[in-house]
Order: C-alpha cells, then sequence, then structure tokens
C-alpha cells in the first residue's frame, strides 16, 4: 500500500547526474525517467581498484570498446570520495544532455590537469593524482544501470531547505542555492518549497509522489557515509560531519526504515513508477 503526499508549492530546484561513480557530477535542464531504471547514465561507469577483479571471477568479464563490463559491488571496491577526496575535485567533460545519443562523459579536468580515463596511460596518471599507486580499471555495467549505492534502480531525492539548515548549523557557503556543495551528497533530483526535514516523514507507509509528469514512490532513506565529509572544492576530508548527522539522527528520530534504528541520512531513495520527463523548475506534488 502507498500513501500519495501533498508537496503544495515545491519544485524542482536541480537535476545531476554522476556519469563517473566517485567524481563531480552534471547539472542537467532535464531528462526522461523510465520505470524499472534510475536516472540514465547516472554512475554509468566507475573505476575499480584491483580488489575488484579479484573478487569477481575475471575470467567471466568482458570488454566493450574501452570499458570492462563489470557487476554492481560496493564503493570499497572503487573509487569513491570516502577513501580518495580528491576524485571530488574532478568534473567530466562534454556530452550535453539534450543530445540523447551522445556518449558518457569519460575526459575528466580537475587540479592536475585532463585525463582521458579510457586510455590506460591517462587513467594511471589519473590514479597517481589521487594517491593511488594501483592500477584502476573503467568498468561499465552490461545492463546499463549503473554503478549506484543500490542494487534497485533508485532516484536519489533531496530537500533544499534541509542542506541549508545542515549548511548553516556547519557553517558553510559553498554553494548559492544549497549552502553547501551538492556533490557531498550526490543526489539526483533536488526539491525546493518543502520544510527542513519534510522528506524523512515520506518514507513511513511508501508515500507516492508525483515530479513533473513522473510518479515515484519513496522506497527508503538514504543513509550516508564519510563521503559528506569531502570538499570538493578542495579534495580535503574536514570535519567530521557524518558524526554530527548520526547525532542529529538520535535527537531528531531519523530512523532507518530497513533496521529500525536511527541513522545519519540526508535524502530519500525512490523507485520510478510511472515514466515522464523531468525538468527543473517542474511542480513537485503529490499524484
Amino acid at each position: 500500500m502507498t500513501v500519495p503526499i501533498e508537496l503544495d508549492g515545491a519544485q524542482i530546484a536541480a537535476i545531476y547526474r554522476y556519469p563517473v561513480k566517485g567524481l563531480r557530477g552534471q547539472e542537467l535542464a532535464g531528462c526522461e525517467l523510465t520505470v524499472g531504471r534510475g536516472l540514465e547514465g547516472d554512475r554509468g561507469y566507475a573505476l575499480a581498484k584491483p580488489a575488484y577483479h579479484q573478487h569477481f571471477d575475471a575470467s567471466r568479464q568482458q570488454s566493450e570498446n574501452d570499458a570492462v563490463l563489470g557487476a554492481w559491488a560496493p564503493k570499497r571496491f572503487f573509487v569513491c570520495g570516502v577513501s580518495e577526496p580528491k576524485a571530488l575535485t574532478y568534473t567530466p567533460l562534454g556530452a550535453a544532455w539534450r543530445d540523447p545519443e551522445a556518449e558518457l562523459p569519460l575526459m575528466v579536468e580537475g587540479p592536475a590537469g585532463r585525463f582521458d580515463l579510457r586510455q590506460d596511460e591517462q587513467r594511471q596518471r589519473f590514479a597517481s593524482s589521487l594517491g593511488l599507486d594501483e592500477p584502476l580499471s573503467l568498468l561499465r555495467n552490461p545492463e546499463g544501470l549503473g554503478f549506484g549505492d543500490q542494487v534497485a534502480p533508485v532516484v536519489s531525492l533531496a530537500n533544499v531547505a534541509t542542506a541549508r539548515w545542515l549548511a548553516e548549523r556547519w557553517g558553510l557557503s559553498e554553494h548559492p542555492r544549497f549552502g553547501m556543495h551538492p556533490d557531498r551528497f550526490k543526489n539526483n533530483v533536488w526539491i525546493d518549497g518543502l520544510a527542513p526535514f519534510e522528506e524523512l516523514d515520506w518514507i513511513t507507509g511508501r508515500s507516492r509522489l508525483r515530479l513533473g509528469t513522473v510518479e515515484l514512490t519513496v522506497v527508503q532513506n538514504v543513509g550516508r557515509c564519510g563521503n559528506i565529509n569531502a570538499n570538493p572544492l578542495t579534495g580535503e576530508t574536514e570535519v567530521n560531519y557524518l558524526q554530527d548527522l548520526a547525532k542529529l539522527a538520535l535527537e531528531r528520530g531519523h530512523m532507518d526504515n530497513r533496521r529500525a534504528r536511527p541513522e545519519a541520512t540526508f535524502g530519500v531513495f525512490a523507485l520510478v513508477t510511472s515514466a515522464g520527463h523531468l525538468t527543473c523548475e517542474a511542480a513537485a506534488s503529490g499524484p
């Protein structure tokens, strides 16, 4: 059973996808969302560490173009902001979203220059810029479902008011709209016009909502990791904001709906139940 929710006056403030897991995202003008899939191209590629190939049967992996086809795995097997905070300073270049035939961008730019992640030698120089002395391989999911932290093809939603509330609490002014840089959290869709933490009430009863012409069902909160401690502007790990977020969860009763205990959380995951087009400033409402 699902419960419709009312979002009077709310609208979509921003849409982000993250072509390469662990790196910065791209802000999109709009996108199509399809039932049974997440945001197309989100975490479409990942940079795997040698442990990935040791853990999974390398003989069963196939190559296609310049990437290895690989299965989903937990984040510890990939470059990510928790273990490689400097990765958050690299931005994917090119591939305008308005061109649906464009390939996902695999040229990235950051403090150490530009690197084509499809090229072995450049990819290893990129690894060195992160402080890694182990080879990285470029992976693509053969089913096109991406390498998000969830196996299920979900879309992550964030509340702009919650981000601003936390930014004020933590004394951050990294972003003109959100207070803190969105790449600390890496949510796909940011909704404005809500009260702080209102989105966490959607988890109870598997709430239904409409974003533009898309309908979704909220399935769980987004448990957070140390990525939020990494500054995307500097690539340095800072104050333990994760610890404070966990403290807030205990004080405010933000429950992990999977384990029935407080958890450091920001945003919610949702499944697309009715396909449609999503654009910034589209209205958010209950079906």
